[in-house]
């Protein structure tokens, strides 16, 4: 699993997508919160006239929400309980086929909405806490996972290695990166870092 070049350079963080996985499902069982969506997947660009995909996965979703939704409007009973969740992930795991050259990948984690989180039957739900960072002068709401403490030892996001994308300084970025690890006591990654052999083709 790899990420992609942020605009006017940037770093592509290469994940153990096994492990990345292993991960969120042990901190999805430790939160013990029915209410939390998490979902890994490749993003899906074409949807065939069957109403399915190349993915397994999202063949899956797709039946569910098919499944949920003719319960819900052929039957009396009116239990939309579980059209939620398949509708929830597969509403943000398909782009228009003009995109499909990036091969995008997505972590889905839907939270509670304010309106639900003040009703008492969802007060002792235990959800992860919203944080927030400026971007670009921006406030941008953010969630930290795979961060919790495994024997005292705080747990890190398993990345192979880290690739410094095309830029005029990128050696000095490249030196920076490993500066940064140091700091943060990933010393194991300091070799691991590269840079790209894309040609920088900015002023």
């Amino acid at each position: 699993m790899e990420g992609i070049w942020l605009r006017y350079g940037g770093y592509a963080l290469v994940l153990d997508s096994d492990l990345f996985d292993k991960r969120l499902t042990e901190e999805a069982t430790s939160y013990k919160n029915e209410k939390e969506i998490y979902h890994l997947g490749d993003v899906q660009y074409r949807l065939k006239e069957d109403l399915h995909t190349d993915d397994i996965d999202t063949n899956l979703l797709i039946e569910r929400l098919v499944q949920a939704a003719d319960k819900y409007f052929r039957s009396n009973s009116k239990d939309a309980s579980m059209l939620p969740e398949p509708l929830t992930i597969l509403s943000c795991f398909f782009k228009h086929h003009g995109f499909e050259e990036e091969r995008e990948v997505r972590l889905v984690l839907s939270l509670l909405g304010s309106n639900l989180k003040s009703l008492p039957e969802f007060q002792p739900v235990r959800q992860h806490p919203v944080k927030t960072r400026v971007r670009e002068g921006t406030t941008v709401p953010y969630v930290e996972l795979c961060v919790r403490e495994a024997n005292g030892v705080r747990q890190h996001l398993p990345i192979k290695r880290i690739i410094v994308g095309p830029h005029r300084d990128k050696n000095d970025r490249k030196r920076a990166v490993q500066l940064l690890l140091k700091q943060h006591g990933l010393n194991h990654l300091i070799d691991k870092v590269s840079v790209s052999n894309i040609p920088y083709r900015g002023r």
